[in-house]
C-alpha cells in the first residue's frame, strides 16, 4: 500500500462511488449539486433511459446536456493529447 496521496479526492474512492445512481433517481441529488453530478457521461444516460422506461417527469435535458459536454471535452481532451503522444508512445509502450 502506497502513502502517498491522490491529487484529488475520489481517486481512491471505489468506483461505485462515482458512477450514477442505478437503483434510485439523481433527483435525490439536491439541485445546486446537480450540475456536477451531470459531469458524469453516465448520469444523463441512465436518467434518459429511465425516464424513457417510465415516462414520469419531465426529459433530463440539462443532464443530457451536461453529460454531452462532458463527453466532448473528453473527446476534444483526448485528441489532443494522442496528437502529442502518437511520436513517442510506440517508443514507452
Amino acid at each position: 500500500m502506497s502513502t502517498a496521496q491522490a491529487p484529488w479526492p475520489l481517486a481512491d474512492a471505489p468506483v461505485t462511488d462515482i458512477t450514477p445512481p442505478k437503483g434510485y433517481p439523481s433527483s435525490l441529488v439536491p439541485d445546486q449539486w446537480r450540475w456536477l453530478y451531470g459531469l458524469n457521461p453516465m448520469a444523463g444516460v441512465v436518467d434518459g433511459f429511465r425516464w424513457a422506461l417510465t415516462g414520469k417527469g419531465q426529459p433530463p435535458s440539462l443532464m443530457l446536456a451536461a453529460s454531452s459536454a462532458a463527453v466532448v471535452f473528453m473527446l476534444v481532451g483526448g485528441m489532443f493529447f494522442f496528437r502529442k503522444m502518437e511520436a513517442t508512445i510506440a517508443d514507452v509502450v
